[in-house]
């Protein structure tokens, strides 16, 4: 769905030399297809691939759902309590920081690098 406006573009052109009377072919949608601008192309590729990220996050927060809640409840206690008694955000931010990022490491291990050098 998201990869569809730059492809679209292609049928777009077909029904513009249908509107003016021709017999489009399939020349004519890869032509426009070509024509099509390389940011409209990145736009679409980057979306597709924050769908995919979007979906990872919400099968890991779902499939730990207990325990994402409470890390959310512990993360929004500290955050106002620090606004609260403000010289504890000094701390507070950078171990909320450095857990959130321990935690994240836990449910998304980094792949394996192939060969080390030497």
């Amino acid at each position: 769905m998201l990869v569809a406006p730059p492809l679209l573009v292609g049928f777009f052109r077909l029904a513009d030399s249908v509107a003016e009377g021709g017999r489009p072919g399939v020349g004519d949608a890869f032509s426009a297809f070509r024509r099509v601008s390389l940011a409209l192309w990145v736009v679409a590729f980057i979306c597709a691939d924050l769908v995919g990220s979007i979906s990872v996050s919400v099968r890991a927060t779902l499939g730990n759902f207990v325990l994402s809640l409470l890390w959310g409840v512990l993360l929004t206690s500290v955050i106002v309590g620090s606004v609260v008694l403000l010289p504890l955000l000094l701390v507070s931010l950078p171990v909320l920081a450095y857990a959130s990022y321990a935690l994240y490491r836990n449910i998304f291990p980094a792949p394996p690098t192939q060969g080390g050098g030497g």
